[in-house]
């Protein structure tokens, strides 16, 4: 929908790093908050590959297409419908 570059380990990498310490039972919340951790901490976040750390995830994407991803979530985070938050 926003063409949006995203690696399907790297999407799963953060998710666990955003949920780390949130409750498991709070699907709604924890969507939130995965979009908050996009918009607050992810451009910068180095991701490593926990089976290798020589593999730095993070590094698969250059910064602007980082960036793009974050406002994207911060727009999806602004909203105040789920038709509109889940893109």
């Amino acid at each position: 929908m926003h063409n949006l570059d995203f690696p399907s380990i790297y999407l799963e990498l953060v998710t666990i790093e955003a949920l780390r310490y949130k409750n498991k039972n709070q699907s709604a919340a924890n969507f939130l908050s995965t979009l908050d951790y996009l918009k607050d901490n992810f451009v910068d976040k180095i991701i490593k590959d926990p089976a290798n750390t020589n593999n730095v995830i993070s590094d698969d994407l250059y910064k602007y297409e980082k960036e793009d991803i974050a406002k994207k979530a911060k727009e999806s985070r602004n909203e105040e419908y789920w038709e509109k938050i889940i893109w």
